[in-house]
């Protein structure tokens, strides 16, 4: 470790921390956990105690409302005559939808209002529930209920989704009989939505439940449980009618838990302990005049600070910025004989080391790029030549001596022009003649096997591409694709363009390629175990030549159906003949 020095970054630090941070953080810690933490608490228990009972009386007399509106509704004619089993008048469908809006009264968003039969189907609803199948069997504890109690109820869960919340369920009578039920379904949101005028000053969360512990209303937990956590029972069991501190989450909470009305169902509230103290307005009215005078006692060494450290570090930080922007020839001024001259030096000496290393390793890079360029091409000419002579041997087996003239002379053409490397880029035009020749030996060879079709556009002839990178595409697509195929074959090349980016696709309806050779149709270059090279040797090649003269985001893309066809498409900068640069990819 380097000495300190006695005028150094370290000790001015280190004293002016002091006088700046210490006092106003040590006045305001002692105030704020000694005076003022308990006050709060003492006051928040009180309010959310009063705030508890006041939110389960509202609630209990919302749901005594919408009960007593229910019952009315259930008791007009038109209702009656929907479970009558005739078809409704349309002057009683609107009477209906009027009552039923009456009762939700703005709020359809999270109430809805049904009329059942007995079986339990859905004959009316002011949502998409009518017509609900097999409700009978999925809340049948509803019906139960209904049928045995042959009165109003409050039953938990809302019917028709079985969504938390709540419905409020009326006998609709009709001589003396049950004929249905006319329901509220208050879903979750409606409950939270009656519960949110309460507690406002305070960050309540509520959860409304019955005595069995199913949920109705959950704020406090994440989860879509449809009964209380067992972590939170047995503190809400202490918590009826007072309110108790009790640990959550592994963090204290304010807990109350009261009756609502006469109903059996329960609401319990909670405040997490840390929120009230965090946002309790006298703690933070006390800590802001602590942190004012600390900051006026701290106000003069604090300027003192900025003036003597910001400025270094403001040179040194432009200085690297202006490094990163690719000014590699500037250094970092080192004016000063402490920490920062030391960094100061030490950063121009590692950015010296760095450009050394940077230059030595973009020439190794072009080096192994241009051996390994000049590798692919060394291989794909010989495989081609192969195949080629391997046609002309089996014509001369066949005696076919025209068709050899015309593949020598065609082979002629493809050795000039398609496997000249000394020149890494050529026109697409000349590609095409090389793909012709090819194509033309194979259906002398072929004949009557396959159909040609090039459609490339005119505008791309003129283009530069890699040599020797379309033809290989044509003979995987023959050798392998309509050569094996029972019957004629179509190969078609064509092209997609834009201004960038250009596209040939070389498509044949062959025997196509199985899905487990499709992904590995890339890797084809290495040899297996038997010793020979795999069929898409020549894909392999083409796509890692493009990549190597254009970079990652360029090569082949293959599309293949069993049995159907093959397409492969090899994308590619559209560059323009006459001189124009190549462009240098990952280079």
């Amino acid at each position: 470790m380097k000495e300190v020095r006695s005028g150094g970054i370290y000790v001015r630090l280190f004293r002016y921390f002091l006088l700046v941070a210490l006092i106003p953080i040590l006045t305001l810690g002692c105030v704020s956990v000694f005076f003022v933490r308990q006050l709060s608490l003492n006051s928040v228990k009180s309010d959310l105690l009063s705030t508890t009972s006041t939110a389960a009386e509202g609630l209990s007399r919302e749901m005594d409302n919408c009960m007593a509106s229910l019952e009315l509704f259930a008791q007009s004619n038109e209702v009656a005559h929907i479970f009558s089993g005739q078809e409704p008048e349309t002057d009683e469908l609107i009477q209906v939808n009027q009552k039923s809006y009456l009762i939700l009264a703005g709020r359809s968003r999270w109430l809805d209002v049904q009329l059942v039969d007995l079986s339990g189907e859905i004959l009316y609803s002011t949502s998409d529930h009518t017509g609900t199948p097999d409700t009978a069997h999925t809340y049948w504890g509803i019906l139960r209920a209904l049928q045995e109690k042959q009165a109003s109820i409050i039953y938990p869960g809302t019917y028709g989704s079985g969504d938390r919340g709540l419905t409020i369920a009326v006998p609709v009578w009709r001589n003396d009989s049950i004929t249905g039920y006319a329901m509220l379904c208050i879903a979750e949101n409606g409950l939270a939505q009656m519960l949110e005028t309460y507690g406002q000053h305070l960050p309540v969360k509520y959860i409304l439940m019955d005595p069995n512990h199913y949920l109705l209303l959950d704020q406090v937990n994440s989860s879509e449980a449809s009964f209380l956590p067992l972590e939170l029972r047995q503190p809400l069991a202490e918590s009826q009618g007072k309110c108790i501190t009790s640990d959550f989450h592994n963090d204290p909470h304010l807990m109350v838990c009261v009756q609502t009305g006469s109903s059996d169902l329960e609401l319990a509230s909670m405040v997490s302990v840390g929120l009230v103290v965090s946002s309790n307005r006298e703690l933070m009215v006390l800590v802001l005049l602590v942190c004012v005078i600390g900051f006026i006692f701290s106000l003069f060494a604090a300027q003192s600070l900025a003036r003597r450290i910001v400025q270094p570090i403001h040179i040194i930080c432009d200085t690297m910025e202006q490094i990163e922007g690719g000014a590699a020839d500037i250094t970092v001024p080192e004016l000063w004989d402490d920490e920062f001259g030391m960094m100061a030096h030490s950063f121009n000496h590692m950015l010296s080391q760095l450009i050394e290393q940077f230059q030595m390793n973009m020439e190794r890079q072009d080096r192994l790029r241009l051996a390994e360029l000049k590798n692919l091409q060394a291989q794909i000419s010989p495989h081609f030549l192969y195949n080629t002579l391997d046609s002309v041997k089996y014509m001369a087996r066949l005696g076919m001596n025209a068709e050899i003239d015309t593949v020598i002379s065609k082979l002629g053409i493809l050795l000039r022009s398609g496997m000249n490397f000394k020149q890494d880029m050529i026109l697409l035009r000349e590609e095409m003649k090389v793909v012709e020749s090819y194509v033309a030996i194979q259906q002398i060879r072929y004949p009557g096997k396959f159909s040609f079709f090039n459609t490339v556009s005119e505008d791309l002839l003129d283009c530069l591409v890699p040599n020797l990178v379309i033809q290989p595409l044509v003979e995987n697509a023959v050798v392998h694709g309509i050569e094996t195929k029972v019957g004629t074959g179509k190969l078609v090349i064509s092209s997609v363009c834009t201004d960038e980016v250009m596209l040939i696709e070389v498509c044949d309806d062959g025997e196509g390629i199985p899905p487990e050779k499709l992904e590995e149709i890339f890797f084809s270059e290495r040899t297996p175990s038997d010793g020979q090279s795999r069929e898409s040797i020549g894909m392999a090649n083409v796509h890692r030549r493009l990549q190597l003269y254009f970079g990652e985001q360029y090569g082949l893309r293959v599309e293949s159906v069993p049995g159907q066809y093959t397409k492969v498409i090899a994308q590619m900068p559209r560059i323009k003949g006459g001189g124009c640069d190549v462009p240098s990819g990952d280079r």
